[in-house]
């Protein structure tokens, strides 16, 4: 068996918006990308939300609102010349936290699912983790694999 890394890369976006509450501002970073180290074909390789590895996004409001995020995730990894390799997200794998930076207490979600936070107080840091499982089927060659992902907020 051959070793290699598959790197996922996700988005990054700053938003600014108006709302009937005057000017809302709202920032969201990407603060870490998913990488799936040490992947070996035919073996499933798992990053949790815990592991240092997994994507984590930084989300800051400075009006109390309701908060949406929602994310465009990929179904494969690829690589120029090679087969793709499937990708997998789900509820075990995405938490967020108001407030403290670190996943541990943090609440699970689907991120196939948009995620609503309600009353969202003012001045509040929301972080986001995402993991995920990369499934290199048997003979996948050694490379770089990689895929987008698109994290979007709203804010009402």
């Amino acid at each position: 068996m051959k070793l290699f890394q598959i790197i996922i890369l996700s988005a990054i976006l700053v938003i600014t918006i108006s709302s009937n509450y005057g000017m809302c501002q709202r920032s969201l970073s990407k603060l870490n990308d998913i990488v799936f180290d040490n992947v070996f074909a035919g073996t499933d390789s798992e990053v949790l939300v815990t592991d240092p590895n997994a994507a984590e996004f930084y989300i800051y409001t400075n009006t109390p609102s309701h908060l949406t995020v929602s994310f465009v995730l990929p179904t494969v990894l690829k690589s120029s010349g090679n087969p793709d390799i499937p990708v997998t997200f789900d509820m075990s794998h995405a938490s967020y936290r108001k407030t403290t930076n670190n996943p541990n207490g943090s609440t699970y979600f689907n991120p196939g699912v948009q995620l609503v936070l309600s009353g969202v107080a003012n001045k509040t840091n929301v972080y986001v983790w995402l993991g995920g499982v990369a499934h290199p089927p048997n003979g996948t060659p050694p490379a770089t694999y990689t895929a987008t992902i698109t994290i979007t907020t709203t804010q009402y």
